[in-house]
């Protein structure tokens, strides 16, 4: 089996006394020092019983010690699943929940709240790692290409956590097709400030391991600090979401910046034309990107300095080929991904072989029968000058089906009844108008102080439906309830359910009892793709599922077989003309849950919060 040579041990062999780690506060590694740390950390963890294979979720801030724990897990043959730093106690205990560690480690537990320590203490099987050096430096334990490196946890449409594996081997595709497009020199300065449990950040430590490059690691978002570091010459490469880029430059002179800064990687969410702009009078070296989780971060990326109106989100990284279904749904594929990946992301490739992402297929709205773009709209919105943040949503319409509504965020925010700050929504209007087809004109227009964006900048569509006060089951078909369910029991044979890699899946409502959740076990025996293609009516009692998927990974149990309730409620189901209203008992779980009825992309979408704020209407 061909496996790689560990990258940080490479590094330091390589380039011992160059820079690895450094930090705003005065923390200067390198990589032999660096090296020299993890090899010590790994002696003491294969003294815990840690090992090739073994799963460790890994909590702690964007500290030097967190990247030393990182190489150390890995020099052991360690899967390491990164947590939020920032997750409550429920979150923390959910991802806990999904991850199914065999450990945890937290290398500082000073710095971890009291209720996250008390999480982390109370994880059932998982054994909490102690933290310290070993005596002397373990052995160096290659990787092999195939083998599981990282989970990451992301929760989709459905909030709900969901670990997404990736190997070694798409780890290296993806960081040698990043060098290949952004460009690889001997003195880069990646500063990082995105989360170290999202892709996007995490692949930055990974890429400067393989380049034996520098990692500058800013263990929180400072606004000013970043804009300073990027103002002092000395960072050459950062990473970015359209909404921080923003935030930054308005933190720092309206000036170009140094021409150390080469590239500024640019993803998470489409770049707003506004931006755009900016970024061409300031002559920014933008990068702009599209990728995922499951894809270990970019997919395609535009040339460093590409600001055409036109260029999408670039042609496809060397590693990676990307297509349009007929139905517009992107596949990617190659080994970046493992295979094939069909993602829920809709769009198209230009005549230049260019990507051209539209938004989410989940997201798009459809009215009188026709698709309407909530980011097309958004874009066109974002060129008023009034308008600094837009998100658009699909609320239920008795003529339509649903309409499209606006939520906007004012550029210019004024006094109480300041109308001068705020177009009303006739002037809106027309200015849609003047850039959409008129069916695509927003009904409403409501203003808030911020929209709801989570770490990365990316737009939370179900929180923008509970502030307009739209209804989730209208925009997604869905149905919700608490208490006694209803329901008809069904089984199907689905392909790709929901599962980017396709594959086909089984699934089945039977009588009373609780939800069931994931499972990652190959389909129960005597099951097969082609059976039962129709649901089979038959009333029931209260319902409760008997077997289920989650990301495509596989039936919980045969279908005759009696399911244990999953402890805080559910995560996804099949496919099927099936429709259930069972939830969490209240006083564990007072949220709602949602689900997919007769015939859609049917899932549970997971629980669902009510988000309280004051709004305004145009």
């Amino acid at each position: 089996m061909t496996a790689l040579p560990l990258p940080h041990l490479s590094a330091a062999l390589a380039r011992p006394g160059h820079p690895a780690l450094v930090t705003p506060e005065g923390t200067t590694w390198t990589w032999a020092e660096l090296a020299s740390r993890a090899a010590r950390r790994a002696h003491s963890l294969l003294d815990q019983g840690v090992g090739p294979g073994s799963v460790v979720a890994l909590a702690g801030e964007a500290r030097p010690s967190f990247v030393v724990e990182l190489h150390a897990l890995w020099q052991v043959g360690a899967v390491v699943a990164p947590l939020n730093p920032r997750a409550t106690d429920a979150e923390l205990r959910a991802a806990l929940r999904a991850i199914a560690p065999q450990f945890v480690s937290a290398p500082e537990p000073g710095r971890l709240q009291a209720t996250q320590r008390a999480a982390l203490a109370t994880t059932g099987a998982a054994r909490l790692l102690t933290p310290g050096l070993g005596a002397a430096p373990a052995p160096e334990r290659p990787w092999p290409l195939d083998e599981v490196r990282l989970i990451i946890l992301t929760s989709g449409t459905s909030r709900r956590p969901r670990p997404m594996r990736l190997t070694t081997s798409q780890l290296v595709f993806s960081a040698f097709g990043s060098a290949v497009r952004l460009g690889h020199h001997l003195d880069d300065r990646w500063l990082a400030c995105l989360p170290l449990h999202h892709i996007g950040g995490l692949s930055i430590l990974l890429r400067c391991a393989l380049y034996a490059t520098t990692v500058e690691l800013h263990p929180a978002v400072d606004l000013t600090r970043i804009a300073a570091r990027l103002d002092s010459g000395e960072i050459t490469l950062v990473s970015l979401s359209p909404s921080l880029l923003s935030a930054v430059l308005d933190a720092r002179p309206e000036a170009p910046l140094p021409p150390a800064v080469r590239a500024i990687l640019l993803g998470g969410a489409a770049t707003p034309a506004p931006l755009l702009d900016r970024a061409r009078a300031l002559g920014l070296p933008l990068a702009i990107t599209w990728g995922m989780t499951e894809a270990a971060s970019q997919i395609s990326t535009r040339l460093p300095g590409d600001l055409s109106a036109d260029g999408g989100s670039g042609p496809p990284l060397p590693f990676a080929r990307v297509e349009a279904r007929d139905d517009g749904a992107l596949v990617v594929r190659g080994p970046v991904v493992g295979g094939d990946l069909i993602t829920n992301d809709h769009g198209h490739i230009d005549a230049e072989g260019r990507v051209q992402v539209g938004g989410r297929r989940d997201d798009v709205i459809v009215s009188g029968g026709v698709n309407l773009s909530p980011a097309e709209i958004e874009q066109a919105l974002l060129t008023h000058p009034a308008v600094a943040d837009a998100g658009v949503v699909g609320v239920a319409d008795a003529q339509w089906g649903h309409r499209p509504v606006a939520v906007l965020v004012a550029a210019t925010p004024g006094e109480a009844g300041e109308a001068s700050a705020r177009p009303d929504a006739a002037a809106l209007r027309a200015h849609c108008a003047d850039r959409l087809t008129g069916y695509k004109v927003p009904d409403r227009f409501v203003w808030v102080s911020a929209l709801p964006r989570g770490a990365l900048g990316k737009l939370s569509r179900r929180r923008l439906l509970a502030l307009v006060g739209g209804d989730a089951q209208a925009h997604h078909g869905l149905d919700e309830g608490r208490g006694p369910g209803r329901g008809l029991e069904g089984r199907q044979g689905d392909e790709g359910v929901l599962e980017p890699n396709g594959g086909a899946q089984v699934g089945r409502i039977v009588g009373a009892g609780d939800l069931v959740g994931e499972g990652h076990r190959p389909l129960a025996p005597g099951l097969d793709a082609g059976a039962d293609r129709q649901p089979v009516a038959a009333p029931h009692g209260p319902p409760v599922v008997g077997g289920g998927v989650h990301q495509g990974q596989a039936e919980v149990a045969p279908l005759e077989h009696r399911v244990a309730p999953l402890e805080g409620g559910a995560h996804q189901l099949l496919e099927g003309h099936v429709r259930v209203l069972e939830v969490a008992r209240e006083e564990d779980d007072p949220d709602r849950i949602r689900f997919v009825e007769a015939g859609g992309e049917g899932v549970l979408e997971g629980h669902e919060t009510t988000l309280s704020g004051s709004l305004e209407e145009a």
